[in-house]
């Protein structure tokens, strides 16, 4: 097992690369921080799936607090996130898929911007 302050995980050639130095003191400071909160976190939310699942009692919603009882004012969204883009989240094996998404659309039309969102449809692993 190799560490690095609280954390640690297998030996991976290439692990450097993807924990760039002060990147594991982050998580573990984020996890000293916030470990409890999340603990609390999945205790309550599985004794609310027990009591929807064992005595039929459905989830409520949250009580009042700014989240749910302020005044939300939300701005106009820029003219630059209005543009048509394209993003594919599909499995990265399938070329035509590509392809097609970069041809214009049936008006001659092309997308400002291209998002290839195929993190879902990959194997992600640090090594072979």
């Amino acid at each position: 097992m190799a560490s690095s302050n609280s954390i640690e995980y297998a030996p991976v050639d290439g692990a450097e690369q993807a924990f760039p130095e002060g990147f594991l003191a982050l998580v573990s400071h984020l996890h000293g921080r916030f470990a409890e909160r999340v603990l609390d976190a999945r205790e309550a939310r599985l004794e609310s799936i027990d009591a929807a699942l064992r005595r039929g009692r459905m989830p409520g919603h949250p009580g009042p607090g700014p989240a749910n009882d302020a005044q939300w004012n939300v701005p106009e969204v820029p003219a630059e996130l209005r543009k048509p883009g394209i993003e594919i989240s599909g499995p990265a094996s399938i070329t035509p898929m590509f392809i097609n998404a970069l041809n214009p659309g049936p008006e001659g039309e092309r997308a400002e911007g291209y998002l290839d969102d195929d993190e879902d449809s990959a194997g992600h692993r640090l090594s072979d």
